[in-house]
């Protein structure tokens, strides 16, 4: 059960939520544990969403310096520096599929750098 509402911010619910059960102190008790169970649980999500992106980055930028390495060699492995400064997994898995069709180390530089 979600108490969230664009109209109000967290602490008034909780005051009011409180305030209504101020003669059922088991109840006051029951809401707030149930409060910080939610808050758990959406700290929870948040913190498996960026190890999930974090993973998907990482892993990306392992492929690109595989396909870098494989296909232009030690010349290739030296955009490195440059591919370990991009954040966003979509445009690594882009520059994964774009290396496959690229002709130099420096054609794959001028796509990332647009």
């Amino acid at each position: 059960m979600s108490f969230a509402s664009p109209k109000f911010d967290d602490q008034v619910i909780r005051n009011t939520v409180e305030r209504a059960f101020v003669d059922a102190e088991m109840t006051t008790t029951y809401f707030t544990d149930q409060w910080d169970q939610m808050d758990l649980r959406q700290a929870w999500q948040k913190g498996y969403a960026i190890g999930l992106r974090e993973g998907r980055r990482e892993g990306y930028q392992v492929a690109v310096m595989l396909g870098l390495e494989l296909r232009f060699g030690v010349n290739g492995l030296r955009l490195m520096s440059d591919i370990y400064k991009i954040d966003d997994p979509d445009i690594l898995s882009t520059l994964c599929l774009v290396l496959r069709i690229v002709e130099s180390p420096e054609a794959l530089r001028s796509f990332y750098q647009q």
